[in-house]
C-alpha cells in the first residue's frame, strides 16, 4: 500500500512566542490558518538551540548526546538510519532544498536522491573559495583554469557571481527555493510518493526583509534607522558594541517582517500544491528548528543558553484525510518527528533502537505525546569563547561564564536548566514565561526531581570536547557570514 506524500518544512530560527504570539494573524497569517485547520503542538521543544544538532535530531530521532553532532564535532554520520534514507528504501522519492550550509551532505545530511544547495545558483560547479585559499599562485591559476575549462566551468563562474553579489539581493533564498521546489514537483515521478524537505533561512540574522514587509511592523522613522543598527550578535554579547532598547525594538520588527515574508512565500508553495491536487494525499510538517534571542536575557542570536526563546518552537502538522483542528498541549521533542514521519509512511517505529525516539505524535486518529517532559542539550559553546575574544580588540564583559555545557528539562509548567559549571535555574513557566525569576533555591524539590529524571535517562551532564572539523572553504565562508564561525 502506497504511503502519503510528506512535505517537511523547517523555518530556520523561528521561535514559538513570535510565530504564535498575540499578533500571530499579522506575523504569520497563512501559518496561523494552517495551524487552525491542522494539529498544533503547543509545547514543542528543540533538542538543541541551533541548526546542526537540532536538524540532526529530526533526521535521526536521537538527542544530541546520542547522535553526537554539536559545536565540538560539527558532523555526524546517520547513514542508512537517516530519515530520507529509510524513506527511500520504502519507495519514496526524496529531495532536499537547503538554504543553510550546515544542512548539506558534507555535514552528514545525506540519503536524498536529490539535494539542492540553495545558496548556489547551480548544484554543479567548483568551490572557487577553496581555490582562493591556495598559497601558491601558480597552483591557483592551474586549478582555476582546469575548473573553468571543465564541463561545469560556466556553472562555477555563475555560482561564484551568485554567491558574491546576488544570493541575498532580494531575500535569503525563499523566492528561488520555492521556484526550484515547484519545478521539482512538476517533473517528479508521479508513481512514487515523495518526501520533500526544505530549510528556509529568512528569520536568521542578518535581518533584511523586503521593505514592504518592514512597513507592517516599523514606522518610517524606524525604517530610516535600519541600516545604522549593528547586527553583530557577538559584539553585543561581549559589550564591544551594545544595542539599545530602541534598537532591539527595530530588530524585533525586522524579525517579524522576515517571518511575514516567509509566510507569504510558504503560502504560495501550499497554494501551488493545492492547485496541483497534491495536498489531499500529503502530510505537511512545518517546524522551527530553534528560536532566537533578540536582546532577551542580554543575548542575541541563538547560542549560549537554553531559554524558551531558543528551544520553544512552532510545530504544526496537516495530515491526509481532512481538517483536524487540534491543539496538543503534551510535551514534544523535535526528534519525535522521526518516528512520526516513518509511521505516517507505513514504517514500524517499534523496530527502532533505544536511543531513537519511538514517540509517534500522529497515529491514525490518535494525536498526542507519551512524554512527561522534553529535554534540550547544548554540549559545547558555538562559537567558542576564545574565538569570540580573538575577534575584538576589547571585550569589556567577562564572557567566560558561557564556556559550559547545558541541559534543560521542560514540562508544560516548569523549566529546569543545569550547567556543567554547577549552575542551576528553575522557572515557573505558567507565572513567568519570560524565565526571569530563578526559583532553584526556593523550590529545591522541584529542581531535584527534574534533574534526577534527566540524569537517570541521560547520565551526568558532560562538557563535550572539540574536535577539528575540515570544512570546505566556500561553506566555511557562508557560515562565517551567518555568524557561526
Amino acid at each position: 500500500m502506497r504511503g502519503p506524500n510528506v512535505l517537511f518544512v523547517v523555518l530556520d530560527t523561528a521561535r514559538a512566542r513570535t510565530v504564535f504570539g498575540d499578533d500571530a494573524d499579522e506575523v504569520a497569517p497563512r501559518l496561523t490558518d494552517f495551524a487552525d485547520s491542522g494539529v498544533r503542538f503547543a509545547n514543542a521543544t528543540a533538542n538543541g538551540p541551533w541548526t546542526l544538532p537540532s536538524h540532526a535530531s529530526m533526521f535521526t530521532g536521537q538527542r544530541t548526546s546520542d547522535h553526537g553532532a554539536h559545536a565540538g564535532t560539527k558532523a555526524f554520520t546517520a547513514g542508512r538510519r537517516s530519515l530520507p534514507a529509510r524513506l527511500g528504501r520504502m519507495g519514496y522519492q526524496t529531495a532536499a532544498f537547503s538554504n543553510n550550509p550546515w544542512i548539506s551532505p558534507s555535514f552528514g545530511f545525506d540519503g536524498f536522491e536529490e539535494f539542492s544547495p540553495c545558496w548556489k545558483l547551480f548544484s554543479e560547479g567548483a568551490d572557487l573559495a577553496s581555490i582562493a585559499k591556495m598559497e601558491d599562485r601558480r597552483d591557483q591559476l592551474r586549478e582555476l583554469a582546469s575548473e573553468l575549462l571543465s564541463p561545469t566551468g560556466p556553472q562555477t563562474v555563475a555560482n561564484a557571481l551568485y554567491m558574491q553579489f546576488l544570493r541575498e539581493g532580494y531575500d535569503s533564498g525563499a523566492r528561488r527555493t520555492v521556484r526550484r521546489m515547484k519545478r521539482w514537483f512538476r517533473n517528479r515521478d508521479g508513481d512514487r510518493p515523495f518526501f520533500a524537505f526544505a530549510n528556509f533561512m529568512e528569520p536568521h540574522l542578518a535581518y533584511d526583509p523586503p521593505e514592504r514587509f518592514q512597513r507592517r511592523f516599523l514606522t518610517d522613522e524606524q525604517i530610516a534607522r535600519v541600516e545604522t543598527i549593528n547586527q553583530d550578535a557577538w559584539a553585543h554579547i561581549t559589550g564591544a558594541d551594545e544595542r539599545t532598547a530602541e534598537e532591539f525594538e527595530i530588530l524585533e520588527g525586522l524579525y517579524k517582517a522576515e517571518l511575514r515574508y516567509l509566510d507569504h512565500r510558504l503560502g504560495g508553495l501550499l497554494d501551488f500544491l493545492a492547485d496541483a491536487g497534491e495536498l489531499d494525499d500529503t502530510a505537511v510538517v512545518i517546524v522551527g528548528d530553534h528560536g532566537e534571542n533578540i536582546g532577551d536575557h542580554g543575548l542575541m542570536d541563538h547560542q549560549y543558553c537554553l531559554y524558551d526563546t531558543l528551544v520553544h518552537v512552532p510545530l504544526v502538522m496537516s495530515l491526509p484525510g481532512g481538517d483536524r483542528a487540534t491543539t496538543c498541549e503534551d510535551p514534544v521533542e523535535l526528534r519525535d518527528l522521526y518516528p512520526t514521519v516513518l509511521s505516517l509512511a507505513g514504517g514500524d517505529p517499534s523496530e527502532l533502537d533505544a536511543a531513537t525516539s519511538g514517540n509517534v505524535l500522529a497515529d491514525g486518529d490518535e494525536i498526542g505525546s507519551d512524554r512527561e517532559y522534553a529535554v534540550s542539550e547544548y554540549l559545547h559553546p558555538q562559537p567558542e569563547i576564545e574565538a569570540v575574544r580573538d575577534r575584538y580588540d576589547e571585550v569589556p564583559r567577562d564572557i567566560s561564564r558561557f564556556d559550559r555545557a547545558l541541559r534543560a528539562v521542560r514540562t508544560p509548567e516548569w523549566k529546569y536548566v543545569e550547567g556543567s559549571d554547577g549552575t542551576e535555574e528553575l522557572y515557573d513557566l505558567t507565572d513567568d514565561p519570560a524565565e526571569s525569576r530563578n526559583l532553584a533555591a526556593d523550590r529545591p524539590e522541584t529542581a531535584d526531581r527534574l534533574r534526577e529524571r534527566a540524569t537517570a535517562e541521560l547520565g551526568p551532564l558532560e562538557y563535550r570536547s572539540g574536535d577539528a572539523t575540515d570544512i570546505e572553504a566556500g561553506t566555511k565562508r557562508q557560515l562565517e557570514e551567518l555568524g557561526y564561525l
